[in-house]
């Protein structure tokens, strides 16, 4: 995993969640800067507590993909080709000039 933003959360014995933002390069590393994040903003256990579980939400930069369609038609009748040698049945290509469709969504 890269160098990603991390929110940890802690759920206390009084049933507060205390939270720290922190950029870490894996889970376990998330958590421990996340305790030493809650412990420098002032967050204390009780002496009775022993805290179990954490959260970690990761945000991950969004891939973004741009596609060219003259390219993925060209893709679609390669492999048109291939499907109907091998199924002698519908194919997509079919499908984009009209067609019925190669496979049903049922629900």
């Amino acid at each position: 995993m890269s160098i990603e933003k991390c929110v940890v959360r802690l759920r206390d014995s009084h049933d507060r969640v205390h939270e720290a933002t922190v950029y870490a390069e894996s889970l376990y590393e998330a958590v421990l800067r996340g305790l030493n994040g809650l412990v420098d903003v002032g967050w204390e256990s009780d002496a009775r507590e022993t805290v179990r579980q954490v959260e970690v939400e990761i945000y991950q930069e969004p891939t973004r993909h741009i596609v060219n369609v003259p390219k993925l038609l060209e893709w679609v009748k390669r492999i048109q080709c291939v499907r109907e040698s091998k199924r002698g049945k519908r194919s997509w290509g079919r499908f984009l000039e009209g067609g019925e469709a190669p496979y049903r969504l049922t629900s």
